[in-house]
């Protein structure tokens, strides 16, 4: 079994509680492509790169997890009249905390 924090192969029994805590996420860097029209009423197409998210993954799918983190980092750091989010696409992160 692939330790998903480590990357590392697991090899024995039972899991302990802490083992079961560290396989229960994934940490995940997510870029998305987002269009933004501003109060100006410019719009304007970015690539957004490096958004942190934290897939647990008894909560929710990867994908939801992947697309509310680009959501909230969009809206956490952006002012816009509207926005869409075109694509996003989300790689694991081995031996880094999010």
């Amino acid at each position: 079994m692939l330790d998903p924090h480590s990357g590392n192969m697991y090899q024995g029994g039972k899991l302990t509680e802490s083992e079961r805590m560290i396989m229960s996420y994934t940490n995940i860097e997510v870029s998305v492509d987002v269009e933004m029209m501003f109060a100006s009423g410019e719009v304007h197409s970015v690539r957004l790169s490096g958004i942190p998210c934290k897939w647990v993954w008894g909560e929710t799918s990867r994908e939801a997890a992947e697309y509310w983190a680009a959501l909230e980092h969009i809206s956490d750091n952006y002012k816009f009249e509207w926005m869409s989010i075109k694509s996003w696409v989300g790689s694991p992160v081995k031996d880094k905390e999010i």
